[in-house]
């Protein structure tokens, strides 16, 4: 039998990715979106997971908020970027975006 499938990231939000995340694990994959964008610095999905080596249909749902990202999918766009993406976890439990150098 199949595991249940998880809402999708989104769903945790009334403005994807905007909006704070009511589960704690969403709301860190929407920090790490916002991120992600903020690294891209205007350029296509298509092109940024070409550079990164990610499928672009699985960074375009990462980017969406329909899918959650694994851990290699998230190396990978840290280690073509250069520079991390994934937010700090903070001793409460809460994540914020990792400044910018």
């Amino acid at each position: 039998m199949a595991a249940p499938r998880r809402p999708a990231p989104k769903t945790y939000t009334t403005s994807w990715p905007d909006k704070h995340a009511t589960d704690p694990a969403a709301d860190a994959i929407r920090l790490t979106v916002l991120a992600l964008l903020a690294a891209t610095k205007g350029r296509s999905i298509r092109d940024v997971a070409r550079e990164v080596g990610v499928n672009h249909g699985s960074l375009a749902r990462l980017v969406s908020g329909d899918a959650w990202p694994d851990a290699r999918t998230i190396a990978l766009i840290e280690s073509g970027l250069k520079q991390s993406i994934w937010p700090l976890t903070r001793p409460s439990g809460t994540h914020t975006q990792r400044p910018n150098k």
